[in-house]
């Protein structure tokens, strides 16, 4: 049974998402009636024509970056056997938390270079052979950087195993971690999974309204729809699978 707190928590929660779901589409008429989306396109066309200079500069602001901590934080632990213990352990977490901002920092690089080769790229474009070059390029330049990076890992611990480049590689890594990693990784896999979740939902809800104000089409709610659906039943998957075995 719910309490009136509950109640009145869930009467709170639907009220806000009424004034959401009128408000919105209210606030989409009027971008649309004064010419934004018009503005929108030019700003399209403008990251079509400049898409190379792009992903140069995420190349610049993103994968130099990267590849700077990754290597401040290798050479971080190569110096660990030469320290006191609690120099060891103020280092240690120094150079873990340059090396997980570096792939962070790489898999961000990732997103954003498909997003710009997917949002701007144009077959009948006079440079669409250099901007699929370099598409391709960085893709490689991420997979080395993210092989090399588990390699080093597992050569400073020779308990992690798991071939980077193998279909069954996260499933390997994640067994041989001891207890304490595992329960750092199903926590944040927990947290990651409610963020998506969360953002699937409101996707699916912007892209419904997108559709019926703007006329953005069905493919949109029909992406955001299988995003959440997929979120939802991998995670039910795993904790039945995960509990029976």
């Amino acid at each position: 049974m719910m309490d009136k707190k509950s109640i009145v928590r869930i009467i709170f929660l639907l009220v806000i998402g009424g004034v959401f779901g009128g408000i919105f589409p209210l606030g989409l008429l009027k971008f649309k009636e004064a010419g934004v989306l018009a503005k929108l396109s030019f700003i399209i066309d403008f990251l079509i024509n400049n898409n190379i200079y792009i992903f140069i500069f995420l190349v610049v602001v993103l994968y130099l970056p990267s590849i700077c901590l990754f290597f401040k934080g290798k050479k971080l632990f190569e110096k660990l056997d030469k320290l006191s213990d609690d120099e060891y352990d103020i280092k240690s977490k120094v150079a873990n938390k340059k090396l997980d901002i570096s792939l962070t920092l790489n898999s961000i690089f990732m997103v954003l270079n498909f997003i710009v080769f997917g949002t701007t790229i144009n077959r009948s474009s006079d440079n669409f052979f250099i901007v699929l070059i370099i598409f391709l390029i960085n893709m490689l330049a991420i997979s080395f950087l993210e092989i090399y990076a588990v390699k080093f890992i597992q050569k400073l611990d020779n308990r992690l195993k798991g071939d980077p480049t193998s279909f069954k590689f996260n499933e390997e890594f994640l067994d041989s971690c001891d207890e304490a990693e595992k329960l750092i990784i199903y926590k944040s896999g927990y947290y990651a999974f409610q963020i998506s979740k969360s953002t699937s939902l409101g996707f699916i809800i912007i892209t419904m309204i997108g559709n019926t104000v703007l006329d953005t089409g069905a493919l949109p709610v029909i992406i955001s729809g299988v995003w959440m659906l997929v979120n939802i039943a991998s995670y039910g998957y795993y904790s039945v699978y995960k509990k029976q075995n």
